[in-house]
């Protein structure tokens, strides 16, 4: 849910208490006697507008509550790194700063680099997923466990969070590692910042060798549009999908179901163009963000998730996050590139 909608409901929610209280008569509320001296009148003023005062400082203290409820839904990308915070719920963050604002992050690790950026912003509070029931706790309260055998999340030096301190001491009895606060939590996630920032690039490096190269195609100029639909295609990366001739020319699209419907129908958005032109295609991952191989992706088809063309087919590179995601917004079937036909796509529309 949007802070702004939160704040606004709150002030709402406030001036009507407000005007509730100062409308009720002596009789409707015995602050004091029956006694009707001036005095005693401006004692059940003042009483009311304390009142008033506790019910607004109620409701505003209630926003970054209402919105860790609903986080997953307003950060489901982690910002730094891409990676889905439904899939790392046990990890993920959710800070809520003094001004209103918030951001969302996968892990301490990149919480570590928010706040860092964010230097002139005080936390107003830190909330992180509990590791064994996903839901979302207060990091200062939290019983953290540091190191261990269990990998971390964007770290080799793993940060758990628990509610319970019983919880914790199970965990630290088969996996290792130590009890900590959220202050040698932190202290540690900017220690360990510059080998788990070379770890994660040589990750992603290696993963490219392994892929045969560095697939990333080139990103699209603020002046491309999707031949389907006309649109802009550089406003929506998250679900940007290219077709690569062999001459070495690009073709963008704002999402994968226009790129099918291009591949399908190529004869009618490119006359010159054929099928057997086409040197690669990618797409993107829903939840890492990064380009992959859309012959080998699997794409989940009637989600609850929308892209700029409404209905999507929304790939993955691993079929095992394609399941989950499936599982969590009630997708109704999960394909490969080939078993994807034009009569289907159609249907998305």
């Amino acid at each position: 849910m949007d802070i702004r909608i939160v704040s606004d409901f709150s002030c709402i929610l406030g001036i009507d208490f407000l005007f509730f209280y100062l409308s009720l008569s002596s009789t409707e509320i015995q602050f004091v006697s029956a006694s009707r001296t001036n005095t005693m009148g401006k004692g059940k003023t003042m009483r009311r507008i304390l009142i008033c005062g506790i019910v607004l400082v109620f409701c505003f203290s209630s926003i970054g509550i209402v919105l860790a409820q609903d986080d997953i839904r307003k950060f489901p990308i982690c910002k730094y790194c891409g990676m889905s915070r439904a899939k790392f719920a046990h990890t993920r963050v959710l800070i809520v700063y003094d001004d209103g604002t918030a951001q969302g992050t996968c892990s301490i690790h990149c919480a570590a680099i928010d706040l860092a950026l964010n230097i002139d912003k005080t936390p107003k509070v830190i909330w992180v997923g509990d590791f064994n029931t996903q839901k979302l706790i207060d990091a200062e309260k939290a019983f953290w466990v540091i190191g261990g055998s269990k990998m971390g999340v964007m770290t080799q030096n793993a940060k758990w969070a628990f509610k319970k301190k019983t919880d914790a001491e199970k965990f630290m009895k088969t996996n290792g590692g130590k009890l900590a606060t959220l202050d040698q939590v932190m202290k540690a996630a900017y220690v360990d910042m510059y080998t788990d920032t070379q770890m994660i690039r040589q990750k992603r490096k290696m993963k490219k060798m392994k892929m045969g190269g560095d697939i990333t195609p080139p990103k699209p100029s603020p002046k491309d549009k999707c031949p389907v639909c006309g649109m802009f295609v550089a406003k929506y990366p998250d679900f940007l999908a290219t077709i690569k001739f062999q001459d070495g020319t690009f073709v963008f699209f704002d999402g994968p179901k226009d790129m099918f419907k291009y591949y399908f129908d190529i004869k009618k958005y490119q006359p010159s163009r054929q099928q057997s032109d086409i040197a690669a295609i990618y797409v993107t991952d829903y939840y890492t963000l990064m380009a992959i191989d859309a012959y080998k992706a699997a794409y989940v088809i009637g989600s609850d998730i929308y892209g700029p063309m409404g209905r999507e087919l929304i790939p993955f590179e691993n079929q095992a996050d394609a399941e989950a995601f499936m599982n969590d917004h009630h997708g109704k079937s999960l394909m490969k590139f080939k078993d994807v036909t034009f009569s289907l796509v159609k249907t998305l529309d």
